[in-house]
């Protein structure tokens, strides 16, 4: 089982530490324009997916190299580049994928995203990078490390998630029910460098606002 990050064509990457994971990462896929995200950085992707229409030439020259593996679909397709993407994680092995250039200008697309992934979440564990925060999917128990003073947000995805527990917040759940469209659990702190979540049924997303990386 491998760790496979995916470069989406959103925000630029520019963390240390973010690009730390990518060249550790088992496998590295470049959705489409992603390319251009990632070989900015001096990282050339195993793989690139998608219909090619956002790859600057200069980029496109050097991951048409032999050695990254170009998989180009119609322009008019039924899924987008970031589905492909991370189907094809999938079919490589993921245990772990790491998201990174998640959040871009289309709003549309981040949207779309943040369900996608959801979809895959069971199959792996899902990571979205963004600058100083971290996304996860939770449908049973997520232990986190943070610093005290961190952020912490659980979101419904699903109609009604039951069971939330928390534990190492400032605002405690316990055994509590979260319903889709509410925001008791927007804006938690952690109490301390740890934090637990635990559900019994349901699905949320957890954001994690690391403080100390305002960058």
């Amino acid at each position: 089982m491998k760790k496979i990050a995916i470069i989406l064509n959103g925000d630029r990457i520019k963390s240390k530490s973010q690009l730390l994971v990518i060249k550790n990462s088992d496998l590295i896929i470049a959705a489409d324009g992603g390319a251009n995200n990632i070989v900015v950085n001096g990282i050339i992707p195993n793989i690139v997916v998608g219909d090619m229409d956002s790859i600057d030439p200069d980029v496109y020259s050097k991951i048409n190299n032999g050695l990254t593996k170009l998989i180009k679909y119609k322009r008019e397709k039924d899924k987008t580049d970031s589905e492909l993407a991370v189907e094809l994680a999938i079919e490589n092995g993921a245990w772990q994928i790491d998201i990174f250039g998640m959040i871009g200008d289309r709003f549309d697309h981040l949207l779309s995203n943040v369900f996608l992934l959801s979809k895959f979440a069971k199959k792996a564990h899902i990571i979205i990078h963004q600058k100083n925060i971290r996304m996860y999917y939770l449908f049973d128990r997520l232990n986190l490390v943070g610093k005290r003073g961190d952020e912490l947000s659980v979101i419904p995805l699903s109609p009604d998630v039951q069971g939330v527990t928390t534990i190492g917040l400032k605002y405690e759940l316990k055994n509590e029910t979260l319903s889709f469209g509410g925001t008791r659990g927007v804006s938690n702190v952690f109490t301390s460098d740890k934090a637990s979540i635990n559900v019994s049924s349901g699905k949320l997303i957890v954001i994690h606002r690391d403080l100390s990386k305002m960058v």
